[in-house]
């Protein structure tokens, strides 16, 4: 073979070879326009538009500075899970043209103390940060909306989160567990707080709420037990259940909105909380204030119709209840526990529930109504302290001995049912309708059953 033979193979052979190297560096991303860029995996978008990131080709550095384009291409996403469970990583700044950072991208990246987040980003994906322990800093951009699901949830380390004008809403537990977080500012135009979006934020001091929040979702401040005080906005139409259960830091609560709704056990075990004022308008689901210990006095709404289930069962501070003109129901276990109480029984009130005031002491009662009233009252078991402060009230004035044997027993009833047998004239009014009827024999098996 003539050197001019051996020469052109030599060369053939060198042209494979970097052919062969150029693709290699393309598949690790080593191949940049700039050649400080770092040595990534990258891939194209659906529609061949943009690059994406889809992980660590031969980086191994603690600082990652992604870069805006590759292969003529700007950078634009990194994908799901590219740098998952990577607990070498430090830094990472995204270009001006990243536009998407996919689910549980960063996930337990426990090393991680540093993200720059561009502005033009506009999606991030569920746990995309999740578990970032050596975070501590975080400037949402306005171009991100939508903060997801369990995006920064456990970054235990995280003690400052600036929000700016353009975020909509938080998702669901997107900052539980961040117990370092100490303030939290709402921007204008931020509209919802997802469930348990905040949950166990222990060292949660301060919390702002700007005047086009809506919707607090359940669960969503639960367990922030440093937060000391709240400020509704009059934009807010609901709290969700147990939205600030076990803030027991909690002292005061302010409300703007009459057409609010609160949700169950919103306010549970709050045992700073000393005093509330509800406004006109504002609906309550069962259990509200439960376990307010250090609960002493409270104002409830003027138009309110129905007391629900449990609203201040095992509230033992509370002294002196007045339940507004106009209450219809006092609902199950509505003051269950509630130690010793003054209280002012609304003459309007047709139903007081089961176990409503069992376990209290009332030392004091006032009640304007008639014995009428009294008598058309449902007054379920096990509220003795209040039957018998009202049995007193009306002693002269209850159901007479109808058959005249020194008691009013179930013989009465007998009585009362030949009299009505048999037609005759005799005044046997018992409910206050002015005439004896049916509906006298079932006032007195009620009063007899322990209903009065």
């Amino acid at each position: 073979m003539n050197n001019r033979i051996k020469k052109s193979l030599l060369l053939c052979l060198v042209c494979i070879v970097l052919f062969l190297s150029g693709a290699l560096l393309a598949l690790t991303g080593t191949m940049a326009e700039d050649g400080d860029v770092p040595a990534l995996a990258y891939g194209q978008t659906a529609d061949a538009t943009g690059v994406v990131v889809y992980g660590i080709g031969s980086f191994n550095g603690e600082v990652l500075t992604i870069p805006e384009s590759y292969g003529g291409l700007p950078v634009v996403a990194i994908a799901s899970r590219a740098f998952i469970n990577n607990t070498t990583l430090q830094a990472v700044y995204l270009p001006s043209t990243m536009r998407s950072v996919g689910e549980e991208a960063f996930k337990n990246c426990t090393a991680l103390f540093d993200v720059s987040l561009n502005e033009g980003l506009t999606e991030l994906g569920a746990s995309a940060f999740e578990n970032c322990s050596g975070l501590s800093f975080l400037m949402i951009p306005t171009t991100l909306q939508d903060l997801p699901e369990g995006a920064f949830r456990g970054c235990i380390g995280l003690t400052e989160v600036y929000l700016f004008e353009g975020t909509k809403s938080i998702g669901q537990e997107c900052f539980a567990g961040c117990t370092a977080l100490q303030s939290l500012s709402l921007p204008e135009g931020f509209e919802q707080v997802g469930q348990q979006a905040f949950r166990g934020c222990t060292g949660l001091l301060f919390l702002s709420f700007d005047q086009d929040l809506i919707t607090i979702s359940a669960g969503a401040f639960y367990g922030c037990s440093a937060l000391a005080e709240i400020s509704f906005p009059s934009s807010l139409t609901q709290v969700g259940d147990s939205a600030f259960a076990l803030c027991t830091s909690l002292s005061s609560v302010r409300f703007s909105n009459a057409a609010l709704t609160l949700g169950e056990w919103v306010f549970g075990s709050c045992e700073s909380l000393k005093s509330l004022t509800l406004p006109a308008g504002i609906r309550m689901g069962d259990y509200c204030f439960i376990d307010c210990t250090a609960l002493e006095s409270v104002t409830l709404p003027a138009d309110l119709e129905d007391l629900p289930n449990g609203t201040f069962e095992g509230c033992t501070a509370l002294g002196s209840v007045t339940l507004p003109a106009g209450l219809c129901r006092v609902g199950d276990y509505a003051f269950y526990k509630c130690g010793e109480l003054t209280l002012h029984l609304a003459e309007t009130v047709s139903k007081v529930g089961a176990s409503a005031f069992d376990g209290c002491t009332i030392g004091e009662l006032s009640y304007q109504g008639s014995v009428y009233d009294y008598r058309a009252m449902t007054l379920c078991p096990k509220n003795e302290s209040l039957k018998s402060l009202l049995d007193k009230l009306f002693e002269a004035d209850l159901p007479e001995d109808l058959d005249e044997d020194g008691a009013v027993t179930i013989s009465d009833v007998t009585f009362l049912l030949n009299l009505l047998a048999a037609s005759e004239q005799k005044d046997a009014d018992l409910d206050g309708d002015g005439n004896t009827t049916i509906s006298d024999v079932t006032y007195l098996l009620n009063y007899l059953s322990g209903g009065k």
